[in-house]
């Protein structure tokens, strides 16, 4: 066309969504900013949301994570629990002390600092058994390694209605 403009649009791609290469725990954590993830949990992340993936009770100072092998950039965190019996619909007696965790980052898995806090963080999907929650930034957040920790301060477990405690099946990480 005489006297008409072209114009290119140049697009950027979308950041690639992070994927664990890795699950990682620790139990009987005490430091959580100076320690390091020493067990491998390949069931962490193997995408089955409703089978234990490990044999314990999420006690306090427990610590299960991920390694994305780079850095990546999410958003927040959900995590799915199997209960110990009945159908949890929400925490454990509400504001005292069963719902506490917290979300840490790390780009060595030696030196860690706090993403966020939570307590009793919203719940997803409850079922038989099952208890899913997620803890969703503030702000967005890099790193390579996430791990979230039980933070309870007056109990020693995390726990659901009726009493019932959590076991973890899984993390999955979320993009923004």
């Amino acid at each position: 066309m005489p006297g008409g403009f072209n114009f290119i649009i140049k697009r950027t791609p979308p950041a690639p969504v992070p994927e664990p290469v890795l699950g990682l725990y620790k139990l009987s954590e005490t430091d959580p900013i100076n320690s390091t993830l020493t067990s491998e949990l390949a069931t962490l992340i193997d995408g089955i949301t409703n089978v234990q993936a490990i044999g314990q009770n999420w006690a306090k100072n427990y610590s299960y994570g991920v390694d994305l092998g780079t850095p990546g950039e999410i958003s927040g965190v959900d995590l799915y629990c199997r209960s110990t019996y009945g159908t949890p619909t929400d925490w454990y007696q509400p504001g005292n002390g069963w719902g506490e965790v917290g979300v840490y980052k790390s780009d060595d898995n030696i030196t860690w600092s706090l993403a966020q806090a939570y307590t009793e963080p919203p719940i997803f999907g409850t079922d038989l058994q099952q208890f899913n929650f997620r803890c969703t930034f503030s702000s967005n957040h890099t790193a390579r390694y996430f791990k979230i920790r039980c933070n309870a301060t007056t109990r020693n477990y995390l726990a659901v209605s009726g009493g019932s405690l959590l076991q973890i099946a899984e993390i999955e990480l979320i993009t923004p």
